[in-house]
């Protein structure tokens, strides 16, 4: 399904006229890569969905396991939590850090943002942060609810 050159390497027109047949043809192929273990990137496998698309408001032209969208060159959107206790004047006082797990495939142990996590196919910012605070920081629906962005 792909034509391969020095140059590039791009999807054929015959891979599939729909979105959705274009993810299914892509998939097989990453799939055989993986069981294959010949592509170190699909160790982090998450069966998690990722559009591949040339901005962040264009229309997908691809979904992809998320541990693939790399082989892609295609541009990843995330979103990151980062929290801080207001001192008596109102203004930010302490920060709130987390320790990432010792299991990550990416800088285990290292401290990091209280809640992040990459943007599924599909979901808008605001949802994926509240999501993302509740899975990953334990944070209620009720102050998961109260996240402003804030730039």
């Amino acid at each position: 399904i792909f034509d391969v050159s020095e140059e590039a390497v791009t999807l054929r027109g015959d891979a599939g006229a729909t979105l959705e047949e274009r993810s299914k043809a892509v998939t097989e192929v990453i799939c055989d890569l993986r069981a294959e273990g010949s592509v170190p990137m699909l160790d982090g496998w998450r069966d998690e969905a990722f559009a591949v698309r040339t901005s962040f408001f264009a229309p997908p032209s691809l979904v992809v396991e998320r541990a693939a969208a790399g082989l892609f060159g295609a541009p990843a959107y995330g979103v990151f939590v980062n929290c801080y206790t207001e001192g008596a004047d109102g203004r930010p006082a302490s920060m709130w850090l987390a320790r990432r797990a010792k299991s990550k495939p990416t800088w285990p142990g290292l401290l990091d943002c209280l809640a992040a996590g990459g943007m599924a196919a599909g979901e808008m910012p605001l949802g994926a942060i509240r999501k993302e605070a509740a899975e990953e920081a334990g944070v209620p629906p009720r102050l998961a609810g109260a996240i402003q962005p804030a730039g």
